[in-house]
């Protein structure tokens, strides 16, 4: 994922959320990556991350008058399990 939307979901996370709800974790590399890293963040709750995002939709799109396409693409969303917290990168 890209830093800036990354920060942006860091951004949404604090405003939904209590503080470090989510945290960035910078050069991942997931499964069946190769050793190419990326960008993530990591939380606690899936869930409170899906309702942040659809409570402030108007930051991830392009153009909040039209229908709107997505700042990043959904379908590349990868999750991985870090124990306890999760991270979507």
């Amino acid at each position: 994922m890209k830093k800036e939307i990354a920060e942006a979901l860091i951004e949404i996370m604090e405003e939904f959320c209590e503080e470090n709800a989510a945290k960035i974790y910078e050069e991942y590399s997931g499964r069946g990556m190769y050793g190419d890293k990326t960008t993530g963040i990591v939380v606690s709750s899936v869930g409170d991350l899906i309702a942040a995002i659809i409570s402030r939709a108007d930051l991830l799109v392009e153009d909040e008058y039209e229908f709107p396409d997505a700042k990043f693409d959904v379908k590349s969303i990868r999750i991985d399990s870090l124990g306890r917290d999760t991270i979507i990168y």
